[in-house]
């Protein structure tokens, strides 16, 4: 695929700060919400565009095109839904070019850097004051993320009980 242009079409958002609530940290989270919700738009806007884009690149007569799916994905920036294109090739196998162009297993519901930055992480070494708890310290985690971070918590405990048991037996 060359060089791809896109121009996306942000949503136009309207926000109201209650003034008793003005203050940097307040402010910090709902600009970081800002951020996600534009962020899930423009990410959706390009996933459609590239799929549209395979669709009109395929070889014709090898694939043939059996309509739309839709596919929910949980990202960086949270979850995210949109259509893709289900193809069936010569043998009778489905197949979709945009999970292939991507990367994604069939069924994969959380991106690469999710798998990878929560659930198969190894904690770092010299690590000196990890929180407990790790989902306290985030808040509006998705569903699918409570499972990783407590299991990110369960290696913060064996991490601070090695490194108790270590310090109490020097």
């Amino acid at each position: 695929m060359k060089e791809l242009q896109l121009t996306i079409t942000l949503p136009s958002l309207q926000v109201t700060i209650p003034e008793d609530q003005l203050d940097i940290q307040y402010l910090e989270k709902f600009v970081f919400q800002l951020f996600k919700i534009i962020g899930q738009h423009i990410l959706t806007s390009i996933l459609q565009f590239l799929d549209n884009q395979l669709r009109k690149e395929r070889k014709r007569g090898e694939l043939s095109n059996c309509g739309k799916r839709s596919k929910y994905l949980l990202t960086l920036l949270g979850n995210i839904t949109y259509q893709k294109h289900l193809y069936r090739d010569q043998e009778g196998q489905y197949r979709c070019l945009l999970d292939e162009a991507l990367g994604l297993k069939p069924n994969q519901r959380m991106s690469t850097l999710i798998r990878r930055s929560l659930a198969y992480s190894p904690l770092p070494p010299a690590v000196t004051a990890m929180p407990r708890d790790f989902s306290n310290t985030v808040t509006g985690i998705p569903s699918a993320l409570k499972v990783s971070a407590s299991r990110y918590n369960c290696r913060v405990r064996r991490f601070n009980n090695r490194k108790h048991t270590l310090l109490t037996k020097t």
